[in-house]
């Protein structure tokens, strides 16, 4: 587990993890945090001998840390989960299970979102991605094969061989987004399969705040170039039109035309503005339609920013997990 300034959740996340008795170790990997994590880590190990704290002195990104983790590890299954999913009834077992009858694999749970009974402003985020991953999974039962096209981090278990071999960490994604997308393809490329299993669940419990979700579009559309970049024979190369699909023109030409950074960034700027406003308003449609946009702006906009740098964009295309 990595985790980073979630200090007041680890006791909430950790609890049903010590509790099972399947599970044999519990390595939590501090990824340069400051909240007194790794101090209370320590302390609760002391009592909780299956408890293994890790600290990373400098911040690496969730992918480097768990990668820290993996190192530390000395079971034959890892299971890798987020600092902000709690783990449902019977999970390593479940996993285990899958691993008995289908060894080699990359095994997926589902990370439902936990959404409040009533919606407030500002929570659109939320409710998008639990829309979004409700889509995915769909996807992953109706086509087994974008399991690793298409992985999602969260609740994933590996053998430790098999994740030692493949490379938890990829050169240009140790803080950016799809860094899981990544390694899924890797291990399509290495010769393993993705088992989803729905059962297999552990809720999430998302937040996240509109400056964050623009921080997160942006490295979204970065990613995504250097995804199609280096990944090209499975997944094909990146649409010219990959974050306009499916809008209306003029919203289309809006997000195309954010290619600009100072026309995404005014853009941008109103369609925040839209975004809380709505929220204020509890007009949740409008909320989340703006919300949609600011996205696509953001994304076309850190995809554009690859993109334009030549050296960046080989750089990264060349690079592979070390």
């Amino acid at each position: 587990m990595p985790t980073h300034g979630r200090r007041n959740s680890l006791p909430v996340v950790l609890a049903p993890l010590l509790e099972d008795p399947l599970i044999d170790e519990v390595v939590v990997v501090v990824d340069g945090s400051r909240d007194g994590s790794f101090e209370w880590l320590q302390q609760e190990s002391i009592r909780r001998p299956r408890l293994v704290p890790l600290l990373r002195e400098q911040t690496g990104g969730a992918q480097v840390a768990r990668a820290t983790g993996l190192d530390r590890a000395t079971g034959d299954i890892a299971l890798f989960l987020d600092d902000d999913v709690l783990a449902g009834r019977g999970l390593a077992e479940g996993h285990l299970a899958h691993h008995d009858l289908h060894p080699g694999t990359v095994v997926v749970g589902s990370i439902p979102v936990t959404l409040p009974a009533h919606r407030r402003p500002g929570q659109f985020a939320s409710f998008l991605y639990a829309e979004e991953y409700q889509r995915r999974c769909d996807e992953y039962e109706a086509m087994p094969a974008s399991i690793l096209r298409n992985l999602w981090w969260g609740n994933v278990s590996i053998g430790r061989t098999q994740g030692l071999a493949v490379g938890l960490v990829s050169s240009g994604f140790e803080r950016s987004y799809h860094e899981d997308q990544d390694f899924g393809l890797r291990c399509l490329e290495a010769g393993l399969e993705g088992v989803f299993d729905r059962k297999l669940e552990a809720n999430h419990l998302h937040t996240r705040d509109i400056d964050a979700f623009v921080r997160d579009a942006r490295s979204q559309g970065a990613a995504q170039v250097i995804l199609h970049q280096r990944h090209a024979g499975l997944i094909g190369a990146l649409s010219p039109t990959a974050f306009s699909v499916g809008l209306a023109p003029p919203l289309a030409r809006l997000v195309e035309r954010s290619r600009s950074p100072r026309v995404a960034s005014s853009a941008s700027a109103v369609l925040r503005a839209m975004t809380v406003m709505a929220g204020s308003m509890r007009w949740y449609g409008l909320e989340t339609r703006a919300g949609k946009l600011l996205r696509r702006v953001n994304q076309r906009s850190g995809a554009e920013a690859v993109l334009s740098d030549q050296q960046v964009l080989d750089r990264h295309t060349a690079a592979g997990p070390r």
